[in-house]
């Protein structure tokens, strides 16, 4: 629990950055989108802003790779931990990278 994946998500010549909650044991992960140029800029610490999406099946916490239906490839960024003291998941997200976890602003 309170673990984070980080994916680059690949679609032709389109790509964004896929971010996995893993919030409880047995249910999908919570999902949000972020520009893949934002991923530079999280790295250094700065704050982004990431829209939600769909919930998606647990496979995609550790999932590279192609995606069935020709929805294009991920590759894992980055893994590790997150922290969401207000513990709520709203439409738009602000995140922080900061001593190795990332914040939910």
């Amino acid at each position: 629990m309170n673990q984070i994946t980080v994916s680059l998500h690949e679609v032709g010549s389109d790509s964004h950055i896929d971010i996995f909650f893993d919030v409880l044991p047995e249910e999908k992960l919570i999902t949000y989108m972020a520009r893949t140029e934002d991923w530079i800029f999280f790295k250094k610490g700065k704050i982004i802003t990431c829209a939600k999406k769909e919930d998606h099946r647990r496979i995609y916490l550790s999932y590279e790779g192609d995606i069935s239906d020709n929805r294009g490839k991920l590759k894992v960024l980055w893994q590790g931990k997150y922290s969401n003291p207000s513990q709520s998941f709203k439409k738009i997200i602000k995140l922080k990278f900061e001593n190795e976890t990332v914040l939910i602003l």
